[in-house]
């Protein structure tokens, strides 16, 4: 996170993939609190990207996810980007 953060700082677009699978999806909420939780100036410059692994093909409800880009808002959470 610290990259994340310093490039942030430095006005400098950011886009965080995260690649998850239905092993990993669970783990992922403490990178999100992590994102959340930086000031709000820093967040207009972060968009996180998650990605399925695509060899990943365990029948568990998560093909409806598919890929999805999320920007990190301003109101201090997180919302898809159209």
């Amino acid at each position: 996170m610290y990259n994340i953060l310093a490039a942030a700082k430095a006005a400098c677009k950011v886009i965080v993939r995260i690649n998850y699978t239905s092993e990993n999806i669970d783990s992922l909420g403490s990178i999100i609190d992590d994102l959340d939780n930086m000031p709000v100036e820093i967040k207009q410059y972060i968009h996180v990207d998650f990605q399925r692994v695509w060899q990943d093909i365990t029948p568990d409800g998560l093909d409806s996810i598919g890929s999805v880009s999320l920007s990190v808002s301003e109101a201090s959470s997180l919302k898809p980007v159209d």
